[in-house]
């Protein structure tokens, strides 16, 4: 199966994709490729790796500065460890949630009521010119602007869909359902 890369990303950087790191390390010092391999990558469509990347996009924009890093750190928390790591865990665990009565059926429910509030940004373009500025040095005076009116654009479309997630009770829903999962909490490091 092919795999959408910001999709990868999304995995290994969550939360739980942290934990299995850990657990097939065993005591190494450090990570190699080897352990990446060793993980066990769910099956999802392509459909739905595009709305994983979406989120990748967005996180990777939001820490591309330590200025925005610092400016948009509610904003960052929430992406990461909100709906992120949610959608991670609901597409590891759905068929457990669904035993264990939290779902009414092994389906992505979250992921289904974030899709409708996710927009795509372009992350791509604007990291080409903000990246070619810093290694250059300088941009032409067209692609300053470019860089400038996809930076706005980006930050304006990621503030409505941030804002719109935080307003949506269903989403809220979903998410407390799957962070008072027993196996969450281990994961997150609240029991043990």
């Amino acid at each position: 199966m092919q795999y959408e890369l910001k999709f990868l990303l999304m995995i290994i950087n969550s939360t739980i994709g942290s934990y299995l790191i850990k657990q097939n390390q065993r005591n190494k010092l450090s990570v190699y490729p080897d352990d990446l391999s060793n993980l066990k990558i769910k099956i999802c469509s392509k459909e739905n790796q595009e709305k994983y990347a979406f989120l990748s996009d967005y996180l990777l924009f939001l820490n591309a500065t330590e200025e925005r890093r610092q400016k948009f750190k509610d904003t960052i928390e929430f992406f990461d460890h909100q709906i992120a790591d949610s959608l991670v865990y609901e597409l590891y665990f759905k068929e457990k949630f669904a035993e264990d009565g939290l779902y009414p059926e092994p389906k992505e429910y979250l992921l289904e009521e974030v899709s409708k509030h996710l927009k795509p940004i372009n992350y791509d373009r604007w990291a080409e010119l903000y990246w070619k500025k810093q290694v250059e040095g300088n941009l032409t005076e067209g692609e300053q602007k470019e860089l400038e009116k996809v930076e706005k654009e980006n930050i304006d479309v990621i503030n409505k869909v941030y804002h719109s997630l935080t307003q949506d009770k269903e989403v809220r829903k979903w998410t407390e359902r799957i962070k008072s999962h027993e196996w969450i909490k281990i994961i997150e490091g609240e029991t043990k």
